[in-house]
C-alpha cells in the first residue's frame, strides 16, 4: 500500500510576501489564443469575456542577471462576463469593476511600482511605466477589453478569452535567497511529498499572519529559559540518527559524528554553539520558523 503523505501545517514555512521593500509589480494583459475558426459574418447576440486572472509572487536575488526565482504565491480564477457589461461602463465604474474582480481573486498586496504590458493578436506588445497610478493602469486594461471586443478577428465568437497576470517581483539579498533554496532542497530530501505540499500551500489564500512577518519581530531573542531547556546530544549516537548529507543550516557545515548538537522541539538538528548564537538574536528555528518564547525586555517595546 502506498504511504500517505504527511500533511504539514504550512503557516511557519511559507515565505512572507509583504515584508520586503524592494519590489515591483508586473501586469500582463493579453487575449488568450484559441484555435477555433469562426465566421466573421455571424452575428453573436451575447458574446462574453472569459477573464482569467492570475496573481503570483516571485522572489529573485537582488542585482542578479540569472533567472532563478523562488515562488511565494500562485492564485488564479476565471470569470465569465458579458461583453456589453464591461464596454458600457464609464471609465470610473470600469476601474472599480476590474479592481473588484482582482480583489475577488484574493489580491493580498498593494499595486505599486507597476509595469503594464498588453498585447493584441495583430499588434506588437506595448510597454509603459506607471509609477503607482493604479487608476491609470486599470483604465488601460478596460480600454484594452473594449478594443478587443471590436477587433475583426473576434467578430462571430461567443467567447473572448482574456488573461490578466499580476506578478509581484520581490528582490531579496543573495544570502537570504541561498538560504531559502538550501532549506527547500533539504525539505525535499527529508519528505518526498514536500514539493507537492508546498505547491498546494502557495495556491491557497493566505492569512494576515502569513502575509507579513515584520523584520524587527524576527530578531527578538529567545527567552533564556527556553535556550537552557534545549536537548543536547552527540551527533550519531543512539537517539540521534545521522546521514552523510546532514548540515547545520546556521553555519552551512556538515554535522560530524560525535559533534555536540542541539535538537529543537521541531526535531531539527544544529551545532549547539551555532543554534544558541542564533536563538540569542531570533526566536525562530532557522529551518522551519518554529517560534520559541520571546525574551522580554524594554527594547522589545
Amino acid at each position: 500500500m502506498e504511504e500517505q503523505p504527511v500533511v504539514v501545517e504550512p503557516t511557519m514555512w511559507l515565505p512572507p510576501i509583504n515584508s520586503h521593500l524592494k519590489f515591483y509589480t508586473l501586469i500582463l494583459a493579453k487575449q488568450s489564443y484559441v484555435r477555433v475558426r469562426v465566421n466573421p459574418a455571424l452575428v453573436v447576440l451575447r458574446p462574453a469575456f472569459s477573464i482569467s486572472i492570475s496573481i503570483t509572487v516571485k522572489f529573485y536575488p537582488e542585482n542578479s542577471t540569472r533567472k532563478r526565482s523562488f515562488m511565494g504565491l500562485s492564485l488564479d480564477h476565471t470569470y465569465q462576463i458579458p461583453c456589453w457589461h464591461i464596454t458600457s461602463l464609464s471609465p470610473m465604474n470600469a476601474v472599480r469593476f476590474i479592481l473588484d474582480l482582482i480583489n475577488r481573486t484574493w489580491l493580498c498586496f498593494q499595486l505599486k511600482n507597476i509595469f503594464l504590458r498588453w498585447k493584441h493578436f495583430d499588434e506588437g506588445g506595448n510597454i509603459c511605466w506607471e509609477d503607482g497610478d493604479v487608476y491609470g493602469v486599470l483604465e488601460k486594461i478596460w480600454y484594452f477589453l473594449c478594443t478587443m471586443s471590436r477587433k475583426s478577428y473576434n467578430q462571430g465568437r461567443n467567447e473572448l478569452p482574456f488573461s490578466l497576470e499580476i506578478m509581484k517581483i520581490i528582490q531579496i539579498p543573495h544570502d537570504q535567497f541561498r538560504d531559502w533554496n538550501s532549506w527547500y532542497r533539504q525539505k525535499k530530501r527529508a519528505n518526498p511529498y514536500f514539493e507537492r505540499e508546498f505547491k498546494n500551500a502557495i495556491r491557497r489564500p493566505r492569512t494576515p499572519e502569513e502575509l507579513l512577518e515584520p523584520v524587527l519581530y524576527d530578531h527578538i531573542a529567545t527567552s533564556e529559559s527556553a535556550i537552557q531547556e534545549l536537548e543536547t546530544l552527540k551527533f550519531g549516537e543512539s537517539g540521534c540518527s545521522s546521514t552523510a548529507d546532514t548540515n547545520c543550516l546556521v553555519c552551512l557545515q556538515k554535522l560530524q559524528i560525535g559533534s555536540i548538537a542541539c535538537r529543537l522541539p521541531c526535531s531539527h538538528l544544529f551545532h549547539k554553539d551555532c543554534v544558541i548564537k542564533w536563538l540569542q538574536e531570533s526566536h525562530m528555528c532557522p529551518l522551519c520558523r518554529f517560534k520559541f518564547p520571546l525574551k522580554i525586555n524594554r527594547s522589545n517595546n
